[in-house]
């Protein structure tokens, strides 16, 4: 017998990627709002380059 159970869909591993996309996408949206609100750019920035960073690993998987 083997151990091994089939199911009748696809499981898929877990991921910390969905998450750092979340955060990068929450952070690129609240730099928006503090550079429209004339506030510095940084969050901005740092909000893209996590988002590009976790599209990059993302895909890599």
């Amino acid at each position: 017998m083997s151990t091994h159970s089939n199911h009748p869909f696809h499981l898929v591993d877990y991921s910390p990627w969905p998450l750092t996309g979340a955060i990068g996408a929450m952070t690129t949206v609240s730099g928006m709002i503090k550079w429209f609100h004339q506030y510095d750019t940084s969050l901005f920035f740092l909000g893209n380059i996590i988002t590009i960073l976790t599209v990059y690993q993302w895909w890599r998987d």
